[in-house]
C-alpha cells in the first residue's frame, strides 16, 4: 500500500554529511541534558507518600492538583481504578511526618470537596527506591541485549537494507550511492504509513494525555522521530562509508565440481 509514489529518485546521500551532524549534535545534546539535569524519578525512587482517596462522584484531577500546588505541594494526581478515586504521589518534605502531611492533604482536598475521602496512605523508603533503581538498570540492560539480538527484524533500517539488497540485483549498472537513494525513496510512502500512524498516537497521548502522560509521551514522540531519521538517513550513510559493494549482500553463485556427475 503507498500514499503516493515518487518517480524521481531523490539524492538523499548527498547530504549524508549533514545527516550525520545533525545526529552528532542531537546525540551530545541528549546527554549533556541528562548529565545536567538528570532523570525526573517519581516517588518510587525517591521516596515519598502515596495517598489514596475517594470520591462520591467522579473527581476533577486537574481542580485536585491546582489545589496542592496553590498550598506549596508538590504532587502527581491521577485517576486510580475508577474516576472516583485519586491517587496522588507526594515527595518527602524536610521535616515532615506521614501523618501531618495525610491531614494537612485530607483537610484541603475537603475544603474543597467536603466529600473528599482519604482511603489509604503509604510510605515509601528511599530503601525502597534504591532497589527498584537497581532492578530498572538491570531489566533495561537485559533489554537491550534482547533488543540487539531479535529487534531488527521490525527495525526501519532492515526494510532498507532488504531493498538495498534488491536494487542491487536490478541495478547492476548503478553505484552505491544510486543504489542507497533509490532504496530510501522507494520505502518513503511505507515510511509514512507506519510510522506516521505511530506518531499520531503518541501526540494524541502528548496533547490530550494530561500531565500524568506528558513525559512519557514526550519521550515517546520524540524517539520515533529521530529513530526513523537515524535508522533510514544515518545507517544508509554508513554503508556509503563503509563502501559496501554488490559482493557484500548478494553471495555468488556455489562453484561447481567439475567431476560433479561423472560416472567411472
Amino acid at each position: 500500500m503507498e500514499f503516493f509514489k515518487i518517480r524521481r529518485t531523490i539524492p538523499f546521500m548527498r547530504y549524508a554529511v549533514i545527516f550525520n551532524v545533525i545526529s552528532v549534535l542531537t546525540f551530545v545534546a541528549a546527554v549533556a541534558s541528562l548529565a545536567l539535569q538528570g532523570l525526573n524519578f517519581s516517588i518510587e525512587f525517591t521516596g515519598g507518600t502515596l495517598i489514596e482517596v475517594s470520591y462520591p462522584q467522579a473527581s476533577d484531577v486537574q481542580q485536585i492538583r491546582t489545589t496542592l500546588e496553590k498550598a506549596g505541594y508538590k504532587a502527581e494526581v491521577q485517576n486510580f481504578g475508577s474516576s472516583r478515586d485519586v491517587l496522588i504521589r507526594m515527595p518527602i518534605e524536610k521535616n515532615q511526618s506521614t501523618s501531618q502531611l495525610s491531614q494537612e492533604v485530607q483537610k484541603l482536598l475537603r475544603t474543597a470537596d467536603a466529600g473528599a475521602e482519604v482511603r489509604r496512605i503509604e510510605f515509601v523508603g528511599p530503601q525502597v527506591g534504591r532497589e527498584l533503581a537497581e532492578y530498572g538498570a538491570l531489566a533495561l540492560l537485559v533489554t537491550s541485549v534482547v533488543l540487539a539480538i531479535l529487534g531488527y527484524s521490525v527495525n526501519e533500517s532492515v526494510v532498507i537494507f532488504d531493498r538495498v539488497r534488491e536494487n542491487f540485483r536490478k541495478m547492476r549498472k548503478a553505484d552505491t550511492t544510486e543504489i542507497l537513494d533509490a532504496a530510501i525513496t522507494a520505502n518513503i510512502s511505507r515510511t509514512i504509513i507506519t510510522h506516521g500512524s505511530t506518531q499520531i498516537m503518541a501526540l494524541t497521548m502528548l496533547l490530550f494525555g494530561g500531565p500524568a502522560l506528558h513525559y512519557f509521551a514526550v519521550a515517546l514522540t520524540i524517539g520515533i522521530l529521530f529513530g526513523i531519521y537515524s535508522s533510514v538517513f544515518v545507517a544508509a550513510a554508513l554503508l556509503m562509508w563503509f563502501k559496501v559493494s554488490r559482493a557484500h549482500f548478494i553471495k555468488p553463485p556455489p562453484k561447481r565440481d567439475e567431476h560433479e556427475g561423472a560416472v567411472v
